[in-house]
């Protein structure tokens, strides 16, 4: 009896363009001031107050005073995150210093994700499967037949 058999894996995939280089730059956004406890330019703020100008999920984020110089430049302690936005906190300056005014833009996909499929034609007998084919041929077995 031949233990050996052949099995197509079918291995997927999405490709946005963004990564194809296909994105743009949104606006500066400048909706908060240093006043208080620091200057907040939060990523889910602006989305609220500018739902056609932001994507949902930005790649990146700059920040800079109103006055152009970069975040990086201005010696002050800032946070920055595509995922949640711009922060700079007073307490957090040295010497009792303030926070600038900051105005930050993200950078954001211009297209769609495509999915990808390609085949892998391979070829065992029970004692080579690694262990990922082993588990993604249960998980497979599970989903047919429960």
């Amino acid at each position: 009896m031949d233990l050996n058999w052949t099995a197509t894996l079918l291995l997927f995939g999405m490709v946005c363009d963004a990564a194809r280089g296909h994105w743009q730059w949104t606006p500066w956004f400048n909706i908060d001031h240093p006043g208080g406890s620091g200057d907040h330019e939060r990523l889910d703020t602006i989305q609220r107050y500018y739902p056609d100008k932001l994507c949902q999920t930005p790649l990146g984020v700059e920040a800079r005073t109103v006055h152009g110089v970069p975040a990086a430049l201005t010696g002050e302690a800032v946070h920055l995150s595509h995922l949640h936005g711009f922060w700079c906190i007073n307490e957090e300056q040295p010497s009792g210093k303030h926070c600038s005014n900051y105005a930050v833009r993200f950078r954001c996909p211009t297209g769609k994700c495509h999915l990808w499929v390609r085949q892998k034609p391979t070829r065992h007998s029970p004692s080579t499967l690694s262990q990922w084919e082993e588990d993604e041929l249960e998980s497979l077995a599970d989903a047919i037949y429960h």
